[in-house]
């Protein structure tokens, strides 16, 4: 913006109404900023500067795609962003991507998702899988340390099965527990 359209904006801005003037001020304070999924994709990038395809270090910035920084390998001169090799490469919406997130961890059906972020059902399913994979590829570190596992009991179920050689066969009525079939997991 120039001094010109500055000093323009600044007029109208003395002739707006005390309301306009507190919804401008409220506009000015909250942005629409990128969701926090996109900021936090950023600082990995930044902080691992290389080229998604070929692991090249030589990069700089190409102008922006999307409101997001792009940036071009000065080996394979591919041009990437940060959402490149992320499972959330080419979604839209993502403006409602954190209303979506936050129905995930409000446990809401898929239905109420899709209601609550207006998407339709198909999207708010494949966005369910894109974001459970983006949360598994965020999170991939690997245990240090000391791990333990306990052992754990089922029922095992012969049912439809034409021969069942691992158990005999039980009367109907009452719970007998010590017939009954027992898997280690």
């Amino acid at each position: 913006m120039n001094q010109e359209q500055f000093t323009q904006l600044s007029t109208v801005i003395d002739s707006l109404s005390p309301s306009q003037r507190h919804q401008l001020l409220d506009r000015l304070q909250h942005p629409e900023a990128i969701p926090d999924i996109l900021e936090h994709l950023e600082q990995n990038l930044q902080s691992h500067l290389q080229c998604p395809k070929c692991s090249h270090k030589a990069i700089h910035r190409w102008g922006t795609f999307k409101g997001m920084q792009r940036y071009r390998c000065c080996g394979c001169r591919k041009t990437f962003t940060a959402l490149t090799g992320t499972p959330l490469t080419w979604l839209r919406n993502r403006d409602r991507w954190m209303e979506y997130a936050q129905s995930m961890l409000d446990s809401e059906t898929l239905r109420k998702a899709a209601a609550r972020c207006g998407i339709h059902l198909s999207t708010a399913f494949r966005w369910r899988h894109r974001f459970l994979k983006l949360a598994d590829q965020l999170n991939a570190h690997e245990f240090t340390g000391i791990v333990e596992a306990d052992q754990t009991m089922f029922r095992e179920s012969f049912k439809g099965q034409r021969k069942i050689t691992a158990r005999p066969t039980r009367k109907r009525g009452g719970d007998n527990k010590s017939d009954t079939h027992w898997v280690s997991v």
